[in-house]
């Protein structure tokens, strides 16, 4: 049964709510004032909360902050209720998260069509949520299998199988594709995870050399595949920085992933770190086509695809660089592109506060 719960420091208006909404087969609550609100949210499951704007104390306004600080509009939806003549209120109600508004006195045929609707896309959201995890997980699994079944063969090859140049270049295609399809599911699950805010870092003194080096070492092999060079020009009195070590390789690799795929044959990408004014930087120097005016205006937004076509037809769901950017932002780094001066290529960079 859907459960909701209204809001209201009226009690007849709470009453009328109540006998209107339970023939309807929904599960009503009611909270007197904000403070009871929020202590009721936080015991019971709602589905949807009916939230009055203007109550004495805690107005309906200081509630719904305090809700979005802790649900997204999909987790939980809210429709505040409103007088007429309040239209900067209702403005205002939807700049701080509010999913719809009704109007007083209540139009009980546009409430009930309004509480159908945002309980029906909150059923939704949760089917695709549901349906993420369980694909993801379900993909994840088999890829996983076929890479360490590749890499086993490879280091160890069975009795009677030759790696010949053409079988083991057979097995770097296989890999690869493995590896940019765990790509895309990541990219996807950590797009669906920021958006409903369930992304947390776990953060650890860490030494950015080290890990920009683990994660270089995972490209390796594709930059030789593709006759790419990778030089480094590492600071080497760098201190250890306090960073999500998962959240920031993920940003390490998708700068050097990028640097190769866009590269031609006997190019040069360079990695480079250095400390300026307590900040240390992390930058990917590369030889491709450069960036256009238009793409350098979108290029951390989402599904952004660029004018330059990747060298060895590979392909990028679009959202890699818009999860950077959010990455960074919740380390609360700065990002950035530009070209390089004087020469063709361009430089990706972050940097990161000590």
């Amino acid at each position: 049964m859907v459960k909701i719960l209204v809001v209201d420091d009226n009690e007849l208006n709470r009453e009328l709510l109540v006998r209107r909404l339970k023939p309807k087969n929904y599960d009503v609550s009611v909270a007197g004032n904000g403070p009871e609100a929020l202590e009721m949210i936080d015991e019971h499951n709602y589905d949807l909360v009916l939230l009055d704007i203007v109550m004495p104390g805690m107005d309906g306004l200081e509630v719904l902050t305090i809700i979005r600080q802790r649900f997204s509009l999909v987790d939980l939806p809210v429709i505040m209720v409103t007088a007429k003549d309040l239209d900067a209120d209702i403005v205002r109600a939807f700049q701080l998260g509010a999913n719809d508004y009704v109007t007083k006195p209540l139009n009980m045929a546009i409430a009930l069509v309004r509480i159908e609707a945002h309980v029906r896309l909150k059923r939704l959201a949760e089917l695709h949520k549901e349906f993420l995890g369980i694909a993801s997980h379900d993909m994840k699994r088999p890829l996983a299998l076929i890479l360490d079944i590749m890499e086993t063969i490879s280091e160890d090859p069975p009795e009677g199988i030759i790696l010949t140049e053409n079988v083991t270049g057979i097995f770097s295609l296989v890999t690869n594709a493995c590896k940019q399809m765990q790509s895309n599911i990541t990219d996807y699950l950590d797009r669906h995870a920021m958006e409903d805010g369930r992304l947390k870092l776990v953060l650890s003194s860490t030494d950015l050399n080290d890990l920009i080096q683990q994660s270089v070492d995972g490209h390796l092999e594709n930059a030789r595949r593709k006759e790419v060079k990778i030089t480094w020009s590492l600071a080497a009195d760098l201190p250890s920085v306090h960073i999500d070590r998962a959240r920031i390789i993920q940003v390490i690799d998708n700068f050097v992933g990028n640097a190769i795929k866009f590269s031609l044959p006997g190019s040069e990408t360079r990695i480079v770190t250095e400390k300026i004014d307590g900040k240390i930087f992390f930058k990917v120097v590369d030889s491709g086509p450069g960036l256009s005016p238009e793409d350098i205006k979108k290029l951390f937004s989402k599904y952004a695809q660029m004018s330059a076509k990747p060298t060895g037809g590979e392909e990028s769901t679009g959202l890699g660089l818009s999860i950077c950017k959010q990455m960074i932002d919740l380390h609360e780094g700065e990002i950035g592109a530009e070209n390089r001066e004087g020469q063709q290529g361009s430089v990706f960079w972050f940097s990161l506060t000590l």
